[in-house]
């Protein structure tokens, strides 16, 4: 059963495309994505959009993941560098709203 599974283990289920364990995987960590999202991007609505795409990229990179590693901090890594990829889109285009303004 995926709930009693290390999340290195439900790391190399999703590798396998088991969605049981991919489930498992995003009710165990849904919470630490979505705060961490939050915490960079200072909205909830980001924060939800931060966390789907967090979590396509951890369905993505699974198989990616070396066992034995610290897979919270793997996904922490991940749910991070989403926001900040976010933040850094939303800047870039309100620069270049602001840009076609002046034109």
């Amino acid at each position: 059963m995926p709930q009693e599974q290390t999340d290195a283990e439900l790391l190399a289920a999703v590798a396998r495309n088991d969605g049981e364990a991919w489930g498992a995987l995003v009710q165990r960590h849904g919470a630490l994505v979505y705060s961490l999202a939050l915490r960079n991007l200072g909205n909830s609505a980001d924060a939800e959009d931060a966390g789907q795409e967090t979590f396509l990229r951890i369905r993505q990179s699974a198989a990616s993941f070396r066992y034995g590693d610290d897979a919270t901090g793997w996904i922490a890594k991940i749910a991070s560098r989403t926001a900040l990829k976010m933040i850094m889109r939303k800047k870039k285009r309100t620069q270049d709203e602001a840009a076609l303004e002046r034109t």
